[in-house]
């Protein structure tokens, strides 16, 4: 049995939906060293005197923000090792697991879409993040697992717990995607029980950047994406196309 971890990642701008497929088996020795290395920043704040953190997240490790801000001890060499660190963390079990990221861009979405509130823009755009994702899931294990099945774990929101079952029921009742049978569930999850999804976020983070990028013309990879693909982890990583979201959404 294989588990997906997603999150989702997002501004005004962007959204991207991404995460880790991996064995169990891998997850567990995984887990549990991302919670210790966490732990490992959490005491050296704490010995310091500065605020500790409470998880790994991607968009305010990047930007020092909130809790890790340089008030409470970060700055850029820091924020590199922790990321490095959990990279390493992923490539350190075998089989490692496989990263999945898919982006739109919220602007084309609008314009395809412009009947939308602000609201249902972003759901529509998880939506349709989570729906390639599943695509992106079936495709590999097809061709490199097509014994196993898989559960998927998603970040729990308010915001898009609904649309990620939306996208998991329209993938059973789509009669032109022929992977459904490799789903056995789907759930939202929090990090505080499942740690797996702390990695899920970076990677989601990344994907978000590089869609961001992507639109702007560029298609370089950031250090820390260009790290994980390194260390010899498949990355499939997309994202829609303005033509592509008139096509789907019938706009």
């Amino acid at each position: 049995m294989l588990r997906a971890y997603v999150d989702e990642s997002y501004d005004s701008k962007t959204m991207c939906v991404g995460g880790w497929l991996c064995h169990e088996a891998s997850w567990k020795l995984i887990e549990p060293k991302v919670g210790q290395r966490i732990e490992y920043e959490r005491r050296r704040s704490i010995r310091r005197g500065e605020l500790p953190i409470s998880r790994y997240h991607a968009t305010d490790c990047a930007n020092l923000k909130k809790e890790f801000s340089e008030r409470n001890g970060w700055d850029i060499p820091r924020q590199i090792q922790l990321t490095k660190r959990l990279i390493d963390i992923l490539a350190s079990v075998s089989p490692r697991p496989v990263g999945i990221a898919v982006g739109l861009t919220l602007d084309d979405l609008r314009a395809a879409r412009p009947d939308l509130n602000e609201e249902m823009t972003k759901w529509v755009a998880y939506f349709l993040c989570m729906c390639e994702c599943f695509l992106n899931l079936g495709e590999v294990l097809d061709a490199a697992s097509p014994t196993e099945r898989v559960t998927v774990i998603h970040e729990h929101s308010p915001h898009f717990n609904s649309a990620a079952l939306a996208a998991y029921n329209q993938m059973f009742e789509s009669k032109k995607f022929p992977y459904a049978r490799y789903f056995v569930s789907i759930m939202p999850g929090r990090w505080q029980d499942f740690p797996a999804l702390q990695p899920a976020d970076l990677l989601a983070y990344e994907g978000f950047k590089l869609t961001a990028a992507r639109k702007r013309g560029r298609d370089d990879l950031r250090k820390s994406l260009q790290a994980v693909i390194g260390h010899g982890i498949d990355i499939r990583a997309g994202f829609y196309k303005s033509h592509g979201l008139k096509e789907l959404t019938g706009g």
